[in-house]
């Protein structure tokens, strides 16, 4: 460890150097989103699953942090009367990083076929994610914990092609009907993807806002009118 250790002097000489460089672009605001608040729309994005919130998630398999959407309020901070709707943003499969429980997680070559085609693999390490079924348990409980009123659902694409697919819900696994695509607007659903859909509506009890088809930035099906987040 003695190369890894440094000097006050050396840490000092880097601080500056950062501040030269870094300097004009760093303030501080106790507040920074008050003003703002009373006269704009904000959107807040976090990071991590919910079931990582080192309060409510499966610990001792956490992150250090809450990643609970009523956090955005403290953390930002962000005036909590002025907080709107909180959309949840779940795969169409489940993903996970890491140790933990995973009840639906498939292993051999289910999980080698929908990682390949999911490209579940860690941007930086290259590490595989442990991959599995789409657990509507978990997603009530995260759902009813962050409040979500809304649930966009991604990745609905890497489903497109297949007879048919395992979910899990009420603690043991179910199989849906696959569809071949999902279709290009509302007017022309698959109907098999209509009832998956449905299905987690039902379980989970909010609304499905949207769904990723790809990709790209522009690949979202809005089942909703996403006019709805802006009236509230």
């Amino acid at each position: 460890l003695g190369q890894l250790e440094s000097t006050v002097e050396e840490n000092w000489k880097v601080f500056l150097e950062s501040r030269k460089r870094f300097g004009d672009y760093v303030c501080y605001d106790h507040a920074p989103f008050y003003v703002e608040s009373k006269s704009k729309k904000c959107l807040m994005e976090g990071a991590q699953a919910l079931l990582l919130d080192i309060d409510h998630g499966t610990y001792p398999f956490v992150t250090s942090s809450n990643s609970v959407g009523s956090y955005a309020s403290v953390g930002t901070p962000f005036p909590h009367s002025k907080m709107g709707p909180t959309i949840g943003v779940a795969k169409a499969y489940l993903t996970r990083v890491g140790e933990g429980p995973m009840p639906s997680e498939f292993d051999g070559e289910e999980a080698e076929d929908l990682r390949k085609r999911g490209q579940e693999f860690g941007a930086t390490t290259g590490r595989p994610r442990r991959v599995g079924a789409l657990d509507l348990d978990a997603l009530k409980q995260a759902v009813q914990v962050a409040d979500c009123q809304y649930l966009v659902i991604t990745k609905a694409d890497i489903l497109n092609g297949q007879n048919e697919f395992k979910y899990f819900k009420n603690s043991q696994f179910h199989v849906h009907s696959g569809w071949e695509k999902i279709g290009e607007d509302v007017s022309s659903l698959d109907a098999n993807f209509r009832s998956y859909i449905e299905m987690i509506e039902a379980h989970v009890g909010v609304p499905v806002l949207a769904v990723g088809t790809g990709a790209g930035r522009n690949e979202i099906l809005w089942l909703k009118n996403s006019d709805i987040l802006w009236k509230e």
